[in-house]
C-alpha cells in the first residue's frame, strides 16, 4: 500500500480479513457478473466541459451567493500537481504538508523507520529512535527540530498534543535533549514518554457532533455538485440529481454547494428553479480542482456554542487499508471556511459558522452519532477510523491518549464505540433513528430479504427477455412465495445459463428487459439481480466453483462471512440498548440498492430510493420507515450514487 505494507500500518487481522473479503466479492462480480455491451464502443459517461482559463468570470447562480475559492498563479499550480495518492509520510496534512524530502543519510534512515515502525511501536518509540538516528545533540542545536521531524515524517502535531510545550519546536528540542541525556537508559524513556502522554486535547473545545439520529433540526447543509448534467438522464440518481432533490425536500435549510468551476455554468442551469424558489439560502463556492459527491466524508457537521461548524480532517481521504490523500477534497475547506465567515444569504461581517482543522484523519460517513435518553452523545466510528489514527503513532484503544479516546474527545462525544468495518462504512450498514424520549432504533441491511425481492421482481426480466417462458417464471414465483428458495434458485439459473454469452457473461438484450423508463439503467439492474442469486446460493451453500482455491468458491464464503459479520454488528447494537429493525437492503459496493444510507431529521427521513424497475423495493422499505419512525419518508432517486458506494446520508453533511 504506497510504501507501507500491511504490518507496517499495524492493521489487525481480523480487519484486514474484512477488507480483503470485500475485494473478493468485488473482483469476481467485475470478472464473472458482466454484462457485455452490444455496442462496445459507446459509453454512458458524461464528457466534462473543457477547464475554463484562469480567473475568468463566474456564471450567475440567480440571485444566490457565490464564494469564489478558486485558486490562482503558483498555488493553484502546485494544488493541481498534486497526485491523489497514499501520502509518502506520516507527517502529511493537505495545509501543512512537508516541503522537502529527507535528506540522503541519516534523515533518510530516520525516515525509512518512521514509516516502517509508527504505527506499530508508536509515537513516543518511534520519535526517539528518530532522534537517536538523526542525532540528538544536533537537533537540540537546530533552529526549527520540528521541521527535521515532520520532513522523517514525525506528525508533530500530535506529538504536541502528547507532550509538553508552548510548540512544536519546543516540544521536539525538549524531547531531543531527553533522548541526549538518556544514554543507555533510552528504553526506560520511551517507558517514561508512554506514561507521561496526556489526554487528547480537543481542537476546538465544545464542539459536538451533529446527530445523525433525527434529533435536532439542520440548521445548515453541505452538498458538492459533481457535474453540471445528469448521468445518462435525469432521474436516473447521479451526484446532480441528489442534489436537486435534497434541497427541494429541506427547502428551509440553508445550503452550501460546492461545484468545480468547469460545472458551474451546468450547475446553476440544472438548479434554476430551486435557486428561483429561494435564492437566499443557497451559498455556491467555486472551487478550481475536481468536486466529487461525498461531501459527508471531507468535513463532519457539528456545533460549537450554539454556532454551526464543521470538522475538516488532517487531509481528505479515499480508501480504508490506509488513507489515500484526494486533494480536491482536501482544499474544499478552504473555501467551506470562506463560505461560512459571514451570514448566508448575503448578510455581511456576522460570522455564523466556522471551520475547524483537526489534525486526526477521518471520513465523515464511517462515524453516527446519537443522544440516549440520558442525554448522553454516543458515536458509533467505523474501525477504519482508528486504525488511521493509529497509524499516526496512536494507540488503537488504550488509555487517554489512544486513538478511539482521541477521536471522541474531538467529536465531543460522551462515549464512542467500535464498530466493526462490515461495509465499507457504517453510515452504509447502520442508519440510527431516536424519538423525543431517546428510544434508539438502528435500521440495518436485512440482504435475505432484499434478494428474495429482487429475485421476484427480476422473474419479470426474465420472462420478458424470453429467458424463462411464462409459466416457468410463474413456478420459480410460487416456489419463492412459499419460502422454497432452494427451488427456486435452481431453475433461475438454470434460465441465466442458457442466455449467457461466456461464464457469468450476460449480453445487453437480457439487461434491456430490466428497466422501466429512460432514467432506469438495465445492465445495473441486471447485475443487481445476479447480485440477489448469489447472495440465495451462499445461503444454501451452493453456487459457483467445485474447489476451494476457486475464486467462485471463496466469493460465496466471502459473501457468506458478511452474513455473520451483520449478525455480530446487530448484537452489537442491541447490547447499546437499540431496537434493531432490517430493511430490504444490500451494501454490496457498485451493485446499488441500498436504503440503509438515509439522512434523518426531525419528522422527515430523506430515503435512498432507485425507483424504476426495482421500486417495489422502495416502497417495501419507505413502508417500513413509515411504521418505525411515524416520519415523513421522502425517497431521494440515487440509483448511480448507489453504484459508487454512496447515497444520501453520504452526499449531504
Amino acid at each position: 500500500m504506497g510504501a507501507q505494507t500491511v504490518a507496517d500500518l499495524a492493521l489487525p487481522r481480523a480487519f484486514v480479513d474484512r477488507v480483503v473479503d470485500r475485494i473478493i466479492r468485488t473482483t469476481f462480480q467485475q470478472r464473472h457478473r458482466v454484462v457485455i455491451p452490444a455496442d462496445p464502443t459507446r459509453t454512458y459517461a458524461v464528457p466534462p466541459p473543457s477547464k475554463p482559463p484562469e480567473g475568468s468570470p463566474l456564471p450567475g447562480f440567480g440571485g444566490a451567493r457565490v464564494v469564489d475559492a478558486r485558486a490562482r498563479g503558483d498555488e493553484l499550480a502546485r494544488r493541481m500537481a498534486l497526485a491523489e495518492d497514499r501520502p509518502a509520510r506520516r507527517s502529511f496534512a493537505a495545509f501543512d504538508p512537508p516541503t522537502d524530502p529527507p535528506a540522503p543519510g541519516p534523515e533518510s534512515d530516520a525516515a525509512a523507520h518512521v514509516g516502517d515502525r509508527l504505527a506499530a511501536d508508536g509515537l513516543e518509540a518511534t520519535v526517539v529512535c528518530a532522534i537517536e538516528l538523526l542525532g540528538a545533540a544536533a537537533l537540540v542545536r537546530t533552529d526549527r527540530p520540528a521541521d527535521t521531524l515532520r520532513r522523517v515524517g514525525i506528525p508533530t502535531d500530535i506529538l504536541l498534543r502528547r507532550h509538553a510545550g508552548e510548540t512544536e519546536d519546543d516540544c521536539a528540542r525538549a524531547l531531543a535533549a531527553r533522548v541526549a541525556s538518556a544514554g543507555a537508559g533510552v528504553a526506560q524513556l520511551v517507558m517514561g514518554l508512554r506514561h507521561e502522554a496526556r489526554a487528547w486535547r480537543p481542537t476546538a473545545p465544545g464542539f459536538r457532533l451533529a446527530l445523525d439520529s433525527g434529533q435536532e433540526r439542520a440548521r445548515a447543509m453541505r452538498l458538492q455538485a459533481t457535474s453540471g448534467r445528469a448521468w445518462f438522464a435525469v432521474g436516473a440518481g447521479g451526484g446532480l440529481d441528489v442534489v436537486r432533490q435534497v434541497l427541494e425536500a429541506v427547502p428551509d435549510v440553508r445550503a452550501i454547494v460546492s461545484v468545480e468551476d468547469r460545472n458551474a455554468a451546468g450547475v446553476a442551469e440544472a438548479l434554476a428553479g430551486v435557486i428561483a424558489a429561494d435564492p437566499s439560502r443557497l451559498t455556491f463556492v467555486v472551487e478550481s480542482l475536481p468536486v466529487a459527491q461525498w461531501a459527508q466524508d471531507n468535513a463532519r457537521a457539528g456545533v460549537v456554542d450554539d454556532e454551526w461548524a464543521w470538522m475538516v480532517p488532517r487531509f481528505a481521504s479515499r480508501g480504508e487499508e490506509g488513507s489515500i490523500f484526494v486533494p480536491g477534497e482536501s482544499f474544499l475547506a478552504e473555501g467551506l471556511e470562506r463560505a461560512v465567515g459571514r451570514e448566508l444569504g448575503g448578510g455581511a461581517g456576522r460570522t455564523v459558522g466556522r471551520v475547524v482543522r483537526s489534525p486526526l484523519v477521518f471520513q465523515g460517513g464511517n462515524v453516527l452519532a446519537y443522544r440516549e435518553a440520558n442525554g448522553r452523545v454516543v458515536a458509533l466510528v467505523g474501525e477504519a477510523e482508528v486504525h488511521r489514527n493509529a497509524a499516526l503513532g496512536m494507540s488503537a484503544t488504550g488509555s487517554g491518549a489512544g486513538a478511539l479516546e482521541a477521536l471522541r474527545v474531538e467529536m465531543g462525544a460522551d462515549e464512542a464505540v467500535v464498530v466493526p468495518a462490515v461495509g465499507f462504512h457504517t453510515d452504509f450498514e447502520v442508519s440510527v433513528r431516536a424519538d423525543g424520549s431517546g428510544r434508539v432504533v438502528a435500521f440495518v441491511n436485512d440482504t435475505t430479504a432484499a434478494a428474495r425481492l429482487v429475485l421476484e421482481r427480476g422473474l419479470d426480466g426474465l420472462a420478458a427477455s424470453g429467458a424463462m417462458s411464462g409459466a416457468e417464471a410463474g413456478a420459480a414465483r410460487e416456489e419463492l412465495r412459499r419460502g422454497r428458495v432452494g427451488a427456486a434458485v435452481p431453475r433461475v439459473v438454470a434460465a441465466l445459463d442458457r442466455v449467457a454469452v461466456g461464464p457469468g457473461h450476460f449480453p445487453e438484450a437480457l439487461a434491456e428487459a430490466f428497466r422501466e423508463g429512460e432514467a432506469d439503467f438495465g445492465p445495473a439492474n441486471l447485475e443487481a439481480f445476479l447480485m440477489a442469486v448469489d447472495v440465495v446460493a451462499a445461503s444454501l451453500g451452493a453456487g459457483p466453483g467445485s474447489r476451494p482455491e476457486d475464486h467462485g468458491s471463496a466469493y460465496l464464503r466471502a459473501l457468506r462471512r458478511a452474513d455473520a459479520e451483520r449478525r455480530t454488528l446487530v448484537q452489537l447494537l442491541r447490547r447499546l440498548g437499540m431496537r434493531v429493525v432490517g430493511l430490504p437492503s444490500f451494501a454490496e459496493a457498485d451493485r446499488g440498492l441500498n436504503y440503509v444510507n438515509a439522512v434523518h431529521l426531525p419528522g422527515i427521513v430523506l430515503m435512498p430510493a432507485t425507483g424504476g424497475f426495482y421500486a417495489a423495493l422502495d416502497r417495501a422499505a419507505a413502508a417500513i420507515y413509515e411504521r418505525e419512525t411515524s416520519a415523513r419518508v421522502v425517497p431521494i432517486l440515487c440509483a448511480e450514487s448507489q453504484r459508487r458506494n454512496g447515497a444520501v446520508h453520504c452526499s449531504v453533511g
